[in-house]
């Protein structure tokens, strides 16, 4: 940066004015433009909660790594690659090229991500658990990569389509829905990858690869909508460049932006930590050791639970756009805490079970009523991670107006870069290798039916430690300082500033 562009930058330092607005975004965004960017941002949900749910089945049950060494090798490079997230946003930031700054990124970036999620689950299955072990991390780093080149554009270009409070919130819930439909098929992964379809013995070490495959080649493409749809702001590319460690400073140093990605991170950890236990308890405890019959109740409750998100979507928008995103937020976090706490109960045997022909499985299994008690536990959960995928993601967008009028830059790259620092990259990858010592320190070991103690430990950890999350998420909202009437006080204004700068 030139000396009087640096002096703008850090101007909120003395108290002084910057001098130079270059806020420029639309108040209402086409609605081709929100589906567009939306899908993009499905299918990142997708491939982040798919390895979560997919690596200890595949790695750990079926291939006979050990849990805890499935957690390191997917920890490890998310930790490292945290370094480039700050890079890769301040680089998209100063970024000028005739597709704009976020653009290329978004397309070859959805390119070799998707080509790499599918890699990850090709190991040959004869190789020792020392070469398994190398081949996990080698293919994680690589993807994670590729990762941070598409994701922190993206999540940068979805902060800049609107200026306006409430229309952030309408794109987020663009995303949600989307998100919610991706959803409504990433249950069904591991029951899809026994299908005999895949291989006769119905191997989900081989059947998923078909299936990741096939879901890749999709979500490519809606990562691909994205960079060929959404405009992005012209006028922002005249903006002086902006150095990294000053943009690095002043954005770990923004209260409000702390606080959201507090909130976010306490939320996800919650979900994250846990996720994988409920694959064991649905198999060992729920379904009563029977694999095949495990996996389909977490298909059919995630599909159903996809569904809830659909349906849920447009209520929670229009309710924060009436009273506010943090009071939306609050009761979210208080219904997904509940939620967790009530799995002690509906997630267990049901006396009496109803006969079904279950697709892909060449024998009829009986489905015991607990598959529906469970669904009342998924519809308290759902509205609280809605609520947090909306309207997160909103106050995030909200948190770039208060920087501009500090600094008088626009800087979403950076913001987007340090939330996926903080809660997906060092928050998750720390979650991923708790959850894989968890479930070896529950007693659970690859091959060997669990005790009921086992189960009990896994019961538990599933619905009491995310609970106690969730309460700190909730405390930590209370502080969130930015209204709608605080955040309309601050385009005001901006766009007196870009007045005043515009006249001669």
């Amino acid at each position: 940066m030139s000396k009087s562009k640096s002096k703008a930058f850090c101007a909120h330092e003395a108290g002084e004015v910057p001098g130079a607005i270059v806020s420029g975004t639309r108040e209402k965004v086409p609605v081709l433009e929100k589906a567009a960017w939306a899908a993009g941002g499905a299918s990142d949900a997708i491939i982040t909660t798919s390895i979560g749910q997919v690596a200890l089945p595949v790695y750990n049950i079926g291939l006979g790594l050990d849990a805890g060494m499935v957690g390191l090798a997917l920890a490890i490079p998310r930790a490292f690659d945290a370094i480039l997230d700050p890079l890769m946003g301040n680089f998209s930031d100063n970024a000028r090229t005739r597709w704009g700054r976020r653009r290329p990124f978004i397309f070859v970036g959805g390119i070799l991500v998707t080509l790499l999620y599918w890699l990850t689950w090709c190991p040959p299955r004869t190789w020792s658990p020392t070469w398994m072990f190398a081949y996990l991390i080698s293919m994680s780093t690589c993807f994670y990569c590729a990762y941070t080149l598409y994701l922190i554009p993206h999540a940068a270009l979805g902060f800049e389509l609107s200026s306006d409070y409430n229309e952030r919130t309408r794109i987020m819930a663009y995303r949600a829905v989307f998100g919610s439909i991706g959803g409504l098929f990433l249950p069904f992964f591991l029951t899809w990858s026994k299908s005999t379809h895949w291989s006769p013995t119905g191997d989900v070490v081989i059947g998923i690869r078909w299936v990741t495959g096939i879901a890749g080649f999709v979500m490519m493409l809606a990562i691909l909508a994205a960079a060929i749809f959404c405009k992005e702001p012209q006028g922002v590319q005249k903006q002086e460049k902006i150095k990294l460690w000053p943009a690095f400073k002043y954005t770990m140093t923004n209260r409000p932006f702390l606080i959201v990605i507090g909130i976010i991170m306490l939320v996800i950890v919650a979900c994250f930590l846990t996720g994988p236990f409920e694959i064991y308890v649905l198999r060992y405890y729920v379904a009563q050791g029977n694999e095949a019959l495990g996996y389909w109740i977490y298909g059919v409750t995630g599909f159903l639970y996809g569904i809830l998100g659909l349906i849920y979507t447009p209520i929670i928008a229009a309710v924060a756009t009436r009273i506010g995103k943090r009071v939306t937020l609050l009761g979210g976090i208080m219904l997904a805490a509940m939620a967790f706490l009530s799995t002690l109960y509906f997630y267990r045997p049901i006396p009496g079970s109803w006969f079904i022909h279950v697709p892909f499985i060449s024998t009829p299994l009986d489905i015991p009523k607990a598959t529906f008690w469970i669904m009342i536990s998924k519809i308290m959960l759902s509205p609280g991670l809605t609520c947090v995928w909306i309207l997160g993601f909103s106050m995030i967008a909200d948190v770039c107006d208060v920087d501009e009028l500090k600094s008088g830059l626009r800087r979403e790259g950076m913001f987007g870069a340090m939330y996926n620092t903080v809660v997906i990259k060092i928050g998750i990858s720390a979650v991923t290798v708790i959850t894989g010592m968890a479930v070896t320190w529950s007693g659970y070991k690859s091959g060997v039916v669990p005790s009921e103690a086992v189960l009990n430990n896994l019961r538990h950890t599933y619905a009491v430690i995310p609970a106690v999350i969730l309460a700190f998420a909730f405390l930590l909202t209370l502080y969130y300082p930015l209204s709608e009437k605080k955040l309309r006080e601050v385009r005001a204004e901006l766009a007196s500033r870009k007045q005043a700068a515009a006249q001669p």
